[in-house]
């Protein structure tokens, strides 16, 4: 695991907001850096919830800010806790539609810009998907796709 993701956001509970997104059997998924030896990890766009932010307007500002598209709507689908080493977040997943789906890669404030986590964002089709090994991808997003899509 990466050093400055410890340094950065270890030791301590993050509540995150995920937003799950289709379009044409393809959900968008973001590549971040950091997160195992393999330096690839796939997950829905997302982030830690703000003092005083509703889960809803954490999901609004996220998209925005790391994939550049505006949610019109968030239905609650699932919670997952993730604990690994000194990292631990309780995420809570939703289900978002978007005004439209010109999305590019944005980037996330709270990490200087020649830090970045992000790799790159990709429309992945569910074949991709099932097709990754399951430390290269979210674990809710094989259960989503495996059910919802």
């Amino acid at each position: 695991m990466d050093t400055f993701l410890t340094q950065q956001f270890g030791n301590r509970v993050r509540i995150r907001c995920m937003a799950l997104i289709e379009q044409n059997d393809a959900i968008l998924l973001i590549n971040h850096r950091g997160l195992n030896p393999q330096n690839c990890f796939w997950m829905p766009p997302g982030g830690g919830i703000e003092t005083g932010e509703s889960v809803l307007d954490c999901i609004a500002r996220e998209v925005s800010e790391e994939v550049n598209l505006k949610i019109l709507k968030s239905e609650f689908y699932c919670l997952n806790e993730y604990i690994v080493d000194s990292l631990h977040a309780v995420e809570l997943f939703f289900k978002s539609e978007v005004a439209d789906y010109d999305s590019w890669l944005g980037s996330d404030p709270e990490i200087s810009p020649d830090n970045q986590l992000f790799l790159e964002i990709k429309w992945m089709d569910i074949e991709s998907i099932n097709n990754m090994d399951e430390y290269m991808v979210h674990p809710v997003v094989k259960k989503y796709v495996t059910y919802s899509v």
